[in-house]
């Protein structure tokens, strides 16, 4: 398992080896951290549209990329960003980025700003037409 730059792309791939470290099979786009007996392998990569990294494992003798955040579905707002490790249950190591909860603070206070404005502007509507007479 290693990873190597591609010079014409700019992209990082990460390999498995054969046996013996014999042959060489590129993986997919990424860096790997670490493999278990059957060969699944863990690391990150870039998500070039999301702008985020990714964890992605693979499948026995490194088969198959797959992000893990399709195979786990972390909450919203939450990333599996890097995968460390992989034990031979199949068990990984992740690490992920989760919203601070300034995030949630300020989208509390701004809904709840939005709100009072709403109802402040229904209140003046209902004085102007009371005066009016309507």
């Amino acid at each position: 398992m290693g990873s190597f730059h591609d010079a014409a792309s700019g992209e990082e791939h990460a390999f498995v080896t054969g046996p013996n470290g014999v042959g060489m099979r590129d993986i997919g786009i990424g860096l790997p951290f670490g493999v278990n007996d059957i060969g699944q392998v863990v690391g990150y990569f870039y998500d070039a549209v999301a702008g985020e990294y990714h964890a992605f494992v693979t499948g026995p003798d490194g088969t198959g990329m797959t992000d893990l955040n399709m195979l786990a579905r972390p909450p919203d707002g939450t990333i599996l960003a890097n995968a460390y490790d992989i034990n031979n249950s199949g068990q990984i190591a992740v690490t992920g980025t989760i919203p601070e909860p300034a995030t949630y603070a300020m989208m509390l206070a701004g809904l709840g700003i939005v709100s009072f404005m709403g109802r402040r502007t229904r209140l003046n509507r209902f004085r102007a037409v009371s005066r009016s007479g309507c």
